[in-house]
């Protein structure tokens, strides 16, 4: 879980491994969104650079190569079909849990 403190100005840091994540840098503008819930969703309003998207995707990939590495020598995954309503959920930034690993190897 991701902490900060509100000072008496008002003021949040952001954690710099958010701040990585989202490519943000100092001058850059936030959107604060609120949900039903209670919940607070921060959107950068401007794209990512070029080089904050090219690491980003470099990191999924390889997390992909790693986990398949993973899957193959234990024999446990996730099915696909819950693996697509997780991604398709995240994709409209809902929260949800990752789906549960399985056998499918005996």
């Amino acid at each position: 879980m991701n902490r900060s403190t509100l000072t008496t100005r008002g003021r949040v840091t952001i954690p710099k491994h958010v701040r990585d994540y989202l490519g943000l840098s100092p001058g850059d503008k936030l959107r604060f969104e609120y949900a039903g819930d209670g919940t607070v969703l921060i959107v950068a309003l401007r794209k990512p650079t070029k080089d904050a998207e090219t690491k980003r995707s470099r990191r999924f990939l390889d997390e992909a190569a790693h986990a398949d590495v993973a899957m193959q020598e234990s024999g446990v995954g996730y099915a696909m079909p819950d693996v697509h309503a997780y991604l398709a959920a995240k994709v409209r930034r809902e929260q949800v849990k990752r789906p549960s690993p399985v056998k499918w190897r005996t």
